[in-house]
C-alpha cells in the first residue's frame, strides 16, 4: 500500500517522460535508481518506452569504493550532461578527505573536471540543484587542496570557476520563492562555504542563503540542523529565541547524546536560556540509559562550565555514567576534559576521584602533551593524594619541559599544579620566576588577570623557599610588577571569595573578636610572602589584660608560636555530587594551609558550610571557639 502511494505521487512527474516524440532526459532520481520498477507497468504498456525508462534508471556509476574505482568508471563512461556530471561529482565528493588530497588533485587534473563543469554545468541550461551540488563539491575540493578558501589566488582559474558557479547559484535563486528551492542542497552549500571561509567570494549569495536557512528553522525536524545554525551563524537576540524555541519543540524526541550536544551548542553562543537548559537536563534525566558517549560527556561538562550552569542533576548524570563506563573509554584526552570540567565546578565524589586515580595509574602514557598540562591542574585542584599518583607525576615531570609548552600561562598553571602536589623542582620554580618569563606572562593581560597570575607566582616562590632545601633564589619582588598596590589585601580577598561569602566573613570576624576580646589582639587580614592571605593572626598575649600594640611584622618573622585564622568558603570546597555536601578543601586551600604550617603557623580553619548549619549567633561563636581551642587554650 505504501509503495502504491509513493508510485502514485511519482506518476505525474515520470509520466511527462513518456509523451510521444519526447526526448527522455534522465533525472537525478532516475540515475540513482530510486523509482520503483513496477511503476513502469502502471505508467505505460508501450514496451519501447518502458525499455527507455529502464535504461535511464540505472545509475551512471556503480557505487565506487575508492578513487581508483571512480577513475575506472569515468574512463569507461564520461558524463554527457549536467545530471550525469552531478552524479559523478556526488561520488567524488565522498572521497574528499585529507589522505586522498594528492590522488584527488591528480584525478581532477587528469580528467579535466573543471572543463567538464564549464561544459555541462555553466554552458547548459542546468537546474538550480545542479549549480548547488557542483558548487558544494568544488568548495570542498578547493578547501582540501588549499586548506582554506581564503588562501585561493583571486586571479587564478580556480577562483574564477568557483566565482562563476556561485554567481549562477545567486542568479538562479534570487527570484525563486522558498518552496521552489532545493532546500537541502541550499543548506549544505551555506554551511560548506562558512566552514571553509568562502563567504567573502559572493556576499550577495551568502546573505540570500542565510535568509533561506533561517526560514527553514520553523520547518525543520532535524536537531543536527539546529546544531549547525547555533555553531555557525551569528544571530540577533530575536533569531536566537526562534532557534531556541524550535530546539524546545524537538527536545521530547532527543536521545541523551543529542540533548548533551544541544547543551554544548547553546554554550557556543554565549546565550543562557535558563528554561531551555533546565528542560534539557530534565530530558536527560528521563532517558538516562547509560548510553551517553565519552565525547558528548566531555561536551556536556564543558557546556556546564562555560554557561556557569552547575546543575546538580546534570553533574550526577556525568558522574554516574563516568563511574559505570570509565574502563570502556579509550580516549584519554576526553577523559581528561571531563575531569577538568568536574574539578572546575568543584564537583565529584570519592568514587569518581579514586577511579580517576586508578585510571591515571594505568593510562598516563596515553595522555598527549596538550592534555598533560590540564590533567596536572585537575589533580592539584581536587587535592589528589600525591602518594596515589607518584609514578604518573614522575613521568610527567620528565616528559614536560618549558620548551615543549606553547605559552607561558599554560606553563605557569602546570608548575602551580605540581606545587600543590608537592612535586615542585628548583628548575620549575626558577623558570617561572625569571624576569623574562614574567614579562611575557603579563604581556597584553588586563589588570585582574595580571593580579591573579602574580599571586600564583608568589605562592610558587614561597613553596620553593620553604620546601626545597637546595633552592637558592631570593624572595620574589612583587612590588616590581604591582606598583606598590595599596589595595593588595582587598584585591586578594575579592579574588578568593565570591560575593555570597562576604556575609560569612563578616559574621566570622564578629565571632572571633567576641572570643579574643579585643581588636588589638588580632592582626586583621594580612598578606604573607606576597601571596598568602590570612584573615587574622592572634596575638601571643591574647589571654592577658594588656592592650599593648604588637609589631605584627616582627612577630610574623619571629620563631615564636603563631596562630592564624583562615576562612574557607563553599567556593573553595569540593562537593559530593550525590549529597551536595562540602567534603574537602580544594588544592589551592590545601597548599595555603601547608605553606602557613611551613612558616610556623598553627592554622584555625573556619568553614562557611559549618556556619550555614548554625541558626543563632551563639552557635557561630561556640563553633569558632571550639576551633580556636584546638590550637590555643582560652
Amino acid at each position: 500500500m505504501i509503495r502504491f502511494q509513493w508510485n502514485t505521487l511519482l506518476l505525474g512527474g515520470v509520466s511527462k517522460l513518456l509523451k510521444v516524440n519526447s526526448t527522455i532526459a534522465p533525472s537525478a532520481a532516475l540515475l540513482c535508481g530510486s523509482v520503483d520498477k513496477e511503476l513502469l507497468n502502471i505508467l505505460s504498456s508501450n514496451n519501447e518506452k518502458i525499455n527507455i525508462v529502464q535504461e535511464n534508471i540505472k545509475p551512471l556509476y556503480m557505487t565506487p569504493t575508492n578513487l581508483d574505482d571512480l577513475e575506472k568508471h569515468f574512463a569507461m563512461k564520461r558524463p554527457k550532461n549536467s545530471v550525469e556530471l552531478v552524479d559523478y561529482l556526488n561520488h567524488f565528493e565522498k572521497f574528499l578527505v585529507l589522505e586522498n588530497s594528492i590522488k584527488a588533485l591528480e584525478l581532477f587534473t587528469k580528467e579535466k573536471i573543471d572543463t567538464a563543469i564549464k561544459a555541462h554545468i555553466l554552458s547548459q541550461e542546468s537546474g538550480i540543484d545542479a549549480f548547488f551540488r557542483t558548487s558544494i563539491f568544488f568548495v570542498k575540493f578547493l578547501a582540501l587542496i588549499h586548506g582554506d578558501l581564503s588562501k585561493l589566488d583571486q586571479k587564478g582559474s580556480d577562483f574564477d570557476l568557483l566565482n562563476s558557479l556561485l554567481n549562477r547559484c545567486y542568479e538562479d535563486m534570487k527570484d525563486k520563492s522558498f518552496s521552489q528551492l532545493p532546500i537541502d542542497s541550499l543548506i549544505q552549500l551555506y554551511f560548506t562555504l562558512k566552514q571553509h571561509n568562502g563567504q567573502f567570494i559572493n556576499i550577495n549569495l551568502l546573505n540570500l542563503l542565510e535568509e533561506k536557512v533561517l526560514l527553514n528553522v520553523n520547518d525543520t525536524t532535524s536537531i543536527v540542523f539546529i546544531f549547525r545554525v547555533l555553531k555557525v551563524m551569528d544571530l540577533t537576540p530575536d533569531q536566537y529565541k526562534t532557534v531556541f524555541k524550535k530546539a524546545q519543540e524537538l527536545l521530547p524526541n532527543l536521545s541523551i547524546n543529542d540533548a548533551a550536544n544541544l547543551m554544548y551548542h547553546i554554550s557556543l553562543t554565549r546565550n543562557r536560556p535558563l528554561t531551555l537548559l533546565q528542560e534539557i537536563v530534565q530530558r536527560m534525566e528521563f532517558i538516562d540509559d547509560n548510553s551517553i558517549t565519552l565525547s558528548n560527556m566531555a561536551k556536556l561538562t564543558q557546556a556546564l562550565e562555560t554557561l556557569s550552569f552547575h546543575s546538580i542533576h546534570a553533574l550526577r548524570i556525568i558522574c554516574r555514567n563516568f563511574v559505570k563506563s570509565i574502563n570502556t573509554y579509550k580516549n584519554a584526552n576526553q577523559i581528561t576534559s571531563v575531569l577538568c570540567g568536574l574539578s572546575t565546578m568543584n564537583c565529584g565524589n570519592d568514587v569518581v576521584w579514586k577511579l580517576a586515580e586508578k585510571w591515571l595509574e594505568n593510562n598516563y602514557r596515553e595522555i598527549d602533551l596538550k592534555n598533560i598540562l590540564p590533567m596536572v591542574t585537575v589533580l592539584g585542584k581536587i587535592n589528589c593524594p600525591t602518594e596515589n599518583i607518584e609514578i604518573p607525576l614522575n613521568y610527567f615531570n620528565k616528559a614536560i619541559t618549558i620548551n615543549r609548552v606553547s605559552n607561558s600561562y599554560s606553563w605557569l598553571r602546570y608548575v602551580y599544579g605540581m606545587t600543590i602536589l608537592g612535586k615542585l623542582t628548583p628548575r620549575m620554580a626558577e623558570s617561572v620566576l625569571r624576569e623574562e618569563f614574567i614579562n611575557d606572562l603579563l604581556k597584553k593581560r588586563n589588570d585582574s588577570v595580571k593580579f591573579f597570575m602574580l599571586n600564583l607566582v608568589a605562592q610558587i616562590d614561597c613553596a620553593a623557599r620553604t620546601e626545597i632545601s637546595d633552592y637558592k633564589l631570593p624572595m620574589f619582588l612583587l612590588d616590581k610588577y604591582m606598583d606598590n598596590d595599596k589595595n593588595l589585601i582587598e584585591r586578594t580577598s575579592n579574588m578568593l571569595y565570591d560575593k555570597r561569602a562576604l556575609n560569612f566573613i563578616t559574621t566570622a570576624d564578629i565571632a572571633v573578636k567576641r572570643i579574643v576580646g579585643s581588636e588589638k589582639k588580632l592582626s586583621g587580614p594580612r598578606i604573607l610572602e606576597n601571596g598568602i592571605l590570612v584573615n587574622n593572626i592572634i596575638s601571643p598575649s591574647f589571654n592577658s589584660n594588656s592592650d599593648s600594640v604588637i609589631n605584627w611584622d616582627k612577630f610574623i618573622k619571629s620563631n615564636l608560636p603563631k596562630t592564624c585564622i583562615v576562612y574557607i568558603s563553599n567556593k573553595q570546597m569540593l562537593k559530593d555530587v550525590d549529597t551536595g555536601a562540602c567534603v574537602r578543601e580544594n588544592g589551592t586551600v590545601a597548599l595555603k594551609i601547608r605553606l602557613l604550617n611551613k612558616l610556623g603557623f598553627n592554622v584555625v580553619k573556619i568553614y562557611e558550610h559549618e556556619f550555614n548549619k548554625n541558626t543563632t549567633a551563639i552557635d557561630n561563636i561556640n563553633y569558632v571557639k571550639n576551633e580556636i581551642e584546638k590550637h590555643l587554650k582560652l
